[in-house]
């Protein structure tokens, strides 16, 4: 545990580090340093200490620090519009999906009962999470309200749907989902209630999909050509014809994330026996690899 002159300690560093690195904000936690305003900063989940938890990977200084320090698994987590929170969801004894602030690392269930609770996803104005739940029995997606933790449930499907993206726009939510027998992206219309399948190919699988800020184009995977590639479709072209932007025989690549500028695309690729991250232009040029060790870097998701 950190004392008070360590801190004190600390805040001197800091202050020099302000001064002599031109760094616009940052936030102070309990053995470390999360400096924001640095440039692009991804948040990931990683085997690298034991348990899976989240860390922040400082991209121009290829620097990363730990987030969280929990007793189960974090997986897949999603940073708040505003970049505040992270929400995430464990995997312990059962599934429970938790909110944390960055500043002060206080994380919060989402959720106070004993249903499995998975992939939280943030509405545009960081008033509501959409997520998967076993709640009654079928994997559906449901959404809550954070300020009265009133919920309700999205889809009503025989087969399991979950991975919920909300559309920047509000608009839309696709997901993925067994109701072909296969896996298929699908786009549910908040308005109307009603799903259309966005991939529609029978022959083999598609899932991980995510929005482009402009909301006009979904990325996701396939393994429509054999092994795992990334994918790009446009939403609102009448032939949603998919357009394939990585041909790496011999890797999978999987969990693409667009940048907030949508120029750039960050996934996670099997490569040397485990999960590592890369970064790419969205139309597939210059990839880059962002993590090199033993163990499984996973799911990542921009933060700035």
């Amino acid at each position: 545990m950190m004392n008070d002159m360590h801190r004190f300690a600390l805040g001197i560093v800091l202050r020099l580090l302000i001064l002599t690195m031109g760094l616009t904000a940052f936030v102070v936690v309990v053995g470390e340093i999360v400096f924001r305003g640095a440039g692009a900063q991804i948040i990931f989940e990683s085997e690298r200490d034991g348990p899976t938890e989240l860390y922040i990977l400082d991209v121009g200084r290829n620097i990363t620090y730990r987030l969280t320090y929990t007793a189960w698994l974090d997986l897949r987590p999603m940073v708040s519009p505003d970049g505040q929170r992270v929400a995430f969801f464990t995997r312990g004894e059962q599934s429970d999906i938790f909110v944390m602030n960055f500043d002060d690392r206080n994380a919060q269930p989402l959720m106070t009962d004993d249903h499995l609770d998975r992939n939280p996803a943030w509405s545009p104005d960081g008033r509501q999470i959409v997520f998967d739940s076993s709640r009654n029995g079928n994997s559906e997606l449901y959404v809550i309200t954070l300020a009265d933790s009133q919920m309700q449930r999205l889809t009503f499907g025989a087969e399991r749907d979950t991975l919920p993206r909300w559309s920047p726009d509000g608009r839309r939510i696709v997901f993925e989902t067994l109701r072909d027998e296969n896996m298929e992206i699908y786009m549910l219309d908040l308005e109307t209630g009603q799903t259309s399948n966005l991939t529609n190919f029978l022959a083999g699988n598609d899932w991980d999909a995510s929005w482009s800020p402009d909301g006009r184009t979904v990325v996701f995977v396939s393994n429509r050509d054999r092994n795992w590639e990334i994918y790009t479709i446009e939403v609102d072209d009448p032939t949603r014809y998919p357009h394939r932007v990585t041909t790496r025989p011999e890797y999978d690549d999987a969990r693409p994330m667009f940048s907030p500028d949508g120029t750039q695309i960050v996934f996670e690729s099997w490569v040397d026996g485990n999960w590592e991250l890369f970064v790419m232009n969205a139309d597939g040029t210059n990839i880059r690899r962002l993590t090199d060790n033993d163990a499984d870097d996973r799911s990542p998701v921009w933060w700035r």
